[in-house]
């Protein structure tokens, strides 16, 4: 008898562990899907008096759901209501930032037409991924290649929402040029923030972050050089304008600032992991 009062209570014990566990992952869950929108009302002065809270809340979470839906359908070639539901998790708090986003700037958004868009660019940068920094022959998967660049494509397909694209031609084209700017970005210092016994978790954990940092790196580029070129255009007449688009290519020289800005951030980096004492590049890999 004393045998198995011992034996329930070790299994009382591991219930308990594990529901506490699943609260944990449930929380920590809710904070990643939906921090972002609490975030952004109380930037907009939107407190939880305010009426309008829980009904801008809801309509920002549900359009980050769907949205999150319609873009993982897309990418597995099937309906909506069949999208893998674990797929739908890990893209959803890069979507619940763009849809904020775009609730801050009162842009209009079709569910639809953004899934889309933003599909094709996931397609695009997934090719990117697949290469190891050391040459040890392995290769993200296809899932780890969604989540690694979805948050490039998140804020890049911002990009292409601004009202300026520099009289590109392709519009398609330049988001390319942007999106491998940001990977070959990624990719190149990679190896100066790892080390040569790093696991692929932690290599992953790494490129990640330069991902998502030198996306939003790459947005305040665009935007920056956004207004300069307008500021420009605006003392030319519509000859001038055509002949200096026809000498200059500013997207060129907007990639060569970021680079250089990717580069000076990396640069830092390091310069603050490394202690007094210590040889450069031992220890943990810290994420950028």
């Amino acid at each position: 008898m004393g045998f198995s009062n011992t034996r329930q209570g070790e299994i009382d014990v591991n219930e308990a562990e594990h529901a506490a566990r699943d609260m944990r992952v449930a929380f920590q869950q809710f904070l990643n899907q939906n921090a972002a929108i609490f975030i952004a009302m109380a930037r907009g002065g939107i407190g939880p008096a305010d009426e309008r809270f829980g009904e801008i809340g809801a309509r920002l979470a549900e359009t980050a759901r769907a949205l999150s839906v319609e873009v993982v359908a897309l990418l597995e070639g099937v309906a909506p209501n069949a999208a893998n539901d674990q797929l739908v998790r890990a893209v959803r708090p890069d979507i619940v930032e763009y849809v904020v986003e775009r609730w801050q700037t009162g842009e209009p958004l079709d569910v639809a037409f953004e899934a889309r868009l933003i599909a094709q660019v996931l397609r695009q940068s997934s090719k990117r991924f697949d290469f190891n920094p050391f040459g040890r022959g392995s290769e993200a998967t296809s899932d780890t290649s969604v989540k690694l660049s979805f948050v490039a494509a998140s804020t890049l397909m911002a990009c292409q929402t601004l009202p300026y694209d520099f009289r590109a031609a392709d519009p398609a084209g330049l988001q390319s040029r942007l999106l491998d700017a940001v990977v070959d970005a990624a990719s190149e210092n990679l190896p100066k923030m790892i080390v040569e016994t790093s696991s692929d978790a932690e290599v992953r954990t790494v490129l990640q972050s330069l991902m998502k940092h030198f996306s939003k790196l790459m947005r305040s580029v665009y935007e920056r050089e956004t207004e300069i070129m307008v500021q420009r255009a605006a003392s030319m007449d519509e000859e001038a304008r055509r002949r200096w688009f026809e000498t200059h290519d500013p997207i060129a020289e907007l990639i060569k600032d970021f680079r250089a800005r990717a580069h000076n951030i990396v640069a830092f980096a390091i310069a603050t992991m490394i202690e007094p004492g210590r040889t450069p590049g031992r220890g943990r890999p810290q994420a950028a």
